[in-house]
């Protein structure tokens, strides 16, 4: 059983995964745009933190910059955050950026401190079919992507492959602004997000790139367009 589990049966919530070979099967990714200056965003930290332990699911924090005017500037907090939330916004037709927000597997978008909402949507997006498979393989110092499907895939707009390093659970006590006085730990925060290339999505592809300097860990993911659905993802963590 996992950990998680437990956590949704006390929230009266239901598991993610009727079986771990599923979770396997189908990654998914969220991205949490948070900030430390934002006090509606504890609550969506600590369920990123629970989430991150499950299996086939990866958390990546993403902190962004627009409320590092309320009196604390956060460490984490990266203008290129910003500009992906702002991305998506525009892609979702929304009107403003907000925190917290979770975006799931590039195509639903919701509060992130909303546990039931958040779940369902790992949920619907673990129910939909796999339509390419990434494989990661690590070398001495470098790694090799290697990109296949069943099918050959139409992108709506094109096949781009992001490479992300995100970094172990920082503890991190906030002295003044919103939050001022508590203590937050973040979870697999964003080092770096970077375009790694892009698939035509018509053969199997191999790319072969540096081993970058990964901190907790490093993931690979195929999306269609800069901001658009994840069409698949896969991770490593030394």
């Amino acid at each position: 059983m996992h950990r998680l589990f437990a956590l949704l049966t006390a929230l009266a919530l239901v598991p993610l995964t009727g079986a771990a070979s599923r979770a396997e099967e189908k990654p998914v990714v969220v991205e949490l745009f948070t900030s430390q200056g934002c006090s509606s965003c504890p609550p969506a930290d600590a369920l990123a933190d629970t989430l991150s332990r499950e299996p086939g699911l990866l958390i990546l924090t993403l902190h962004v910059d627009y409320w590092d005017y309320l009196g604390w500037r956060d460490r984490f907090a990266r203008p290129e955050n910003t500009r992906r939330q702002k991305a998506y916004t525009a892609m979702f037709h929304a009107r403003s950026v907000y925190t917290p927000q979770a975006i799931v597997q590039g195509s639903e978008r919701l509060v992130g401190s909303d546990a039931p909402a958040l779940v369902a949507a790992i949920q619907a997006q673990r129910a939909l079919p796999s339509i390419a498979h990434i494989e990661l393989v690590r070398r001495s110092d470098s790694i090799d992507v290697k990109l296949s499907s069943a099918a050959p895939i139409i992108f709506r707009s094109k096949g781009i492959l992001h490479l992300v390093t995100y970094d172990e659970p920082q503890t991190v006590r906030i002295e003044r602004g919103e939050n001022a006085g508590k203590t937050v730990v973040y979870t697999n925060v964003v080092r770096d997000w970077m375009k790694l290339g892009v698939w035509d999505g018509r053969a199997p592809m191999t790319i072969s790139a540096p081993m970058p300097s990964m901190g907790k860990g490093l993931a690979v993911i195929l999306q269609d367009g800069k901001v658009g659905p994840i069409l698949a993802s896969a991770w490593i963590e030394p």
